[in-house]
């Protein structure tokens, strides 16, 4: 490996021979990264894997058309992350609180911690930066199957064991659950739920979508699409998950307001889709696969919570208690047994559930499998309330949202 340039000498030498062959703008990022992954299972007997990866993203102007390569191989030696209590934290969320004593409905758990050092060049010179990536997750047998959940944090933070802990117990609570109610009535969204809906709403606000199927977003710009307990941003910034100071064609990240207390702002972009709004770029450009194109995609989107919640919060109460009260009589969904899909020609949502029929703001009993139905943007103007906690997705890559609060859906 001692042969394997240094990121700043490689990006210079990519940068010096493509600008010798008639490009007028040359930007080239180099990724170096190493993971260290701690997995664990039934018997409780922890496992370890060690990886570096490099990769290079090459964007060429020749005039106004931009191209991007990507290259991927082998990373010179870089050092390990830190030793943490990974095996203590994968081995926590096997544990059964009560008894001490691994729980049999987990089938494994993984912790893994990506540490990564980026280094671009570009006609602004050269820029480097550092970012660390944990993400805590485990596959538990509940309600309607394997469910996947977890958590997700960066920089200096680490993942609560008691997050994915305190979400098993929610599964298990509901595996025995009978017939549910029916009809129109508010619904209380858990976090690992309200995310599924955040997913199809980040895919109605890419740009991309936005000049194929959803064109008539275009026009509702500045107007109100969604009550005012709603404001979505996508930050891909340094500080946040998957921060980065550049997006993957050069573009500075940044805290993008797409929707502010229910009015329409803006949308996800790349370089061609902003080309095509007559916008600037805002930074949103994800190469998603290796070797496949890159497009405006989510790097920190999220729902943001309510009663002054932070987007950098995780673990925690999420305020369900709360939100539970202002429920009053309804159904309080814990756990997704399939993903949502659009139904009526696309018009609307659908999700099966398991969770809790709620009377006077007190669960009542535990049913599933229940059917939920909004619409593709109704759900939005019937969020009532956020709750205050922020969950990072350990399932949905760069998404984040609280328990939420709609003041009513089909329920059958």
């Amino acid at each position: 490996m001692t042969d394997i340039l240094p990121a700043d000498r490689l990006a210079r030498r990519i940068t010096a021979h493509r600008s010798a062959h008639d490009a007028d703008e040359v930007r080239v990022r180099v990724t170096d990264s190493v993971t260290s992954a701690y997995r664990t299972g039934y018997d409780g007997a922890v496992s370890r894997r060690d990886g570096t990866h490099r990769s290079v993203v090459v964007s060429v102007r020749t005039g106004s058309h931009w191209s991007t390569e990507l290259f991927d191989g082998a990373a010179p030696p870089l050092p390990h992350p830190p030793p943490t209590d990974a095996a203590g934290r994968v081995s926590a969320c096997l544990l059964d609180p009560a008894t001490g004593q691994p729980c049999p409905e987990v089938v494994d758990a993984e912790y893994a911690e990506t540490s990564s050092e980026v280094t671009v060049l570009d006609a602004g010179g050269l820029t480097r930066w550092d970012h660390t990536h944990r993400r805590l997750r485990h596959w538990v047998g509940g309600a309607g199957g394997q469910h996947l959940e977890g958590a997700v944090t960066w920089g200096d933070r680490l993942p609560d064991p008691l997050v994915p802990r305190e979400e098993r117990l929610g599964l298990l609570a509901v595996r025995d659950a009978g017939p549910g109610p029916r009809g129109t009535m508010p619904v209380l969204l858990r976090p690992a739920v309200a995310l599924h809906l955040v997913n199809l709403l980040a895919s109605m606000v890419n740009g991309t979508n936005v000049l194929g199927g959803m064109r008539a977003l275009r026009e509702r710009v500045g107007r109100r699409i969604a009550a005012p307990a709603v404001t979505v941003v996508d930050d891909g910034r340094l500080d946040g998950p998957y921060g980065s100071l550049v997006d993957d064609e050069g573009v500075p990240t940044a805290r993008n307001v797409l929707l502010e207390s229910g009015v329409l702002r803006g949308f996800l972009h790349s370089r061609a889709t902003a080309a095509a709004f007559g916008c600037p770029p805002n930074g949103c450009a994800v190469r998603s696969q290796p070797d496949g194109p890159i497009g405006p995609a989510v790097r920190g989107f999220a729902l943001l919570p309510g009663g002054g919640g932070g987007a950098g919060a995780s673990g925690g109460s999420d305020g369900v208690d709360e939100l539970r009260a202002l429920l009053g009589t309804g159904f309080e969904a814990v756990a997704v047994c399939r993903p949502a899909v659009r139904t009526d020609g696309g018009r609307k949502i659908r999700l099966e559930l398991f969770g809790w029929h709620v009377r006077a703001g007190e669960r009542d009993r535990p049913v599933g499998p229940v059917t939920l139905e909004v619409g593709l943007f109704g759900w939005l103007r019937t969020v009532a309330a956020c709750g205050p906690t922020l969950h990072h997705s350990a399932v949905f890559r760069g998404l984040a949202a609280p328990a939420v609060l709609l003041s009513e859906g089909s329920v059958g």
